[in-house]
């Protein structure tokens, strides 16, 4: 968890904080993506957040859901809270009961935002909440053939509404996206990072054997710090991700 106290934490202590990020306990893969300063840029985008909506939850079976995302979004939002922030979470109707058990046993109330299955259900959330934040932690992304999958490649689209609309549509809200296996919301900001670098990402999956990730970056782009926007391929949004992997 990333304390939201003092942003003038010591660099040392920041990057410890990345590195236990970074570990990959369950080697799914994703050391090799480890961005510096990350979880720190993570924090200070939301220090100053006004109206955030965290959207979480990932189906993996009819009516059950991995319960890696709902806690961390309880805790990030008592954080955000805690600092005068107005906070709502956003999620499908079987996650619902999980989120407001973490909710619960934090003493907050749960304002939970059941997503509408309609069309246009993001445009109406966002012109109603009007966002300053939009995080997403462990909530499923589209990939480029605009399916939804698990870690063994295997579509999930039919267990999970589509809430990265959220992410999607323009707004004037700074988004952050939380994930550990790179199909979550926001990890397709890796592959324009890479290409900014002058590398290539390239991810192949096959269904019950898992997905495999391949990247390259020229030795000289390694140290350069990259932003990633629209134009060089970040997705119709008015403002870049932070990434935390």
């Amino acid at each position: 968890m990333i304390a939201f106290g003092d942003m003038s934490t010591p660099a040392p202590a920041w990057d410890a904080i990345d590195h236990v990020i970074a570990l990959d306990p369950g080697d799914r893969g994703i050391a090799p993506i480890f961005r510096p300063g990350a979880a720190a840029g993570a924090a200070r985008a939301l220090r100053r957040a006004r109206r955030v909506l965290i959207v979480t939850g990932f189906c993996v079976e009819p009516g059950k859901a991995e319960t890696d995302g709902p806690p961390g979004a309880a805790a990030l939002g008592r954080a955000l809270r805690a600092l005068g922030a107005r906070v709502r979470w956003v999620t499908d109707r079987p996650v619902v009961p999980l989120l407001a058990a973490a909710l619960s046993i934090l003493d907050e109330a749960p304002d939970i935002v059941e997503y509408a299955d309609a069309p246009e259900a993001a445009r109406g959330l966002l012109a109603a909440e009007r966002p300053t934040h939009l995080v997403a932690i462990e909530r499923p992304g589209r990939n480029r053939a605009g399916d939804y999958v698990n870690m063994r490649g295997e579509s999930v689209a039919a267990l999970n509404l589509p809430l990265d609309d959220l992410f999607l549509t323009r707004s004037r809200a700074v988004t952050v996206g939380v994930g550990d296996g790179g199909n979550e919301v926001g990890m397709g900001a890796i592959r324009a990072a890479c290409r900014a670098m002058g590398g290539e990402i390239r991810v192949s999956s096959e269904t019950g054997k898992g997905t495999t990730l391949r990247f390259s970056v020229p030795l000289e782009a390694t140290g350069r710090d990259i932003r990633v926007s629209p134009r060089n391929g970040g997705g119709p949004r008015s403002q870049p991700p932070v990434l935390v992997s």
